[in-house]
């Protein structure tokens, strides 16, 4: 246990560091994300309509309305435009303290569930570091491809956090794997 406890900080130690290196370093971390044309006028006009933070779609209806108020809907969607928002009407800190914090426990706690998988899985480094990088690829097609699907999120910005996500879980792989004995096979 104390074995999967160390790599597991060790793995989430590399991912963090590798989410860094993709972020500032390389153009994965901005891929899909534009420049927003007009943003002050845009933010005037959200600073005056909108007040509480949340994740706004649009249109949007809800899971209720009547059958005129569903068609309507549906119409407003099909003429566009149609849109994710992620708003705080707050200021923050740019260097993001907090974030950056979380994101390491994150990656550290994410580790620890893949070294106990790690753990009991048979073979050598590489091939117990391409299954943990396959966990990474799972995450990727039940979240970011799903964003893609049905909230029409960029397609160059769920390609980036499939490139981000199979490299930084092959990584975290290889450090679990190195650091976590292979049990010995089933006898048959």
């Amino acid at each position: 246990m104390k074995r999967i406890l160390l790599a597991g900080v060790a793995a989430g130690l590399t991912m963090f560091v590798w989410g860094f290196i993709s972020h500032m370093f390389l153009p994965i971390g901005e891929m899909g994300v534009d420049v927003m044309p007009n943003e002050a006028a845009v933010v005037s006009a959200l600073q005056l309509s909108i007040t509480e933070p949340g994740f706004y779609l649009f249109p949007y209806e809800g899971s209720t309305g009547t059958e005129a108020e569903v068609e309507a809907h549906m119409e407003r969607y099909k003429a566009g435009p149609r849109g994710v928002l992620v708003y705080n009407p707050e200021g923050g800190d740019p260097m993001m303290t907090r974030s950056l914090v979380g994101e390491l426990i994150f990656n550290i706690l994410a580790a620890l569930c893949a070294g106990w998988i790690v753990s009991r899985i048979p073979g050598g480094t590489g091939d117990r570091a391409w299954y943990v990088a396959l966990l990474g690829i799972i995450g990727w097609m039940s979240i970011s491809a799903s964003h893609w699907l049905w909230y029409g999120f960029p397609f160059d910005y769920v390609l980036g956090e499939l490139i981000g996500n199979l490299v930084g879980w092959f990584l975290v792989g290889l450090v679990l794997a190195k650091m976590i004995q292979a049990p010995a096979p089933a006898r048959a």
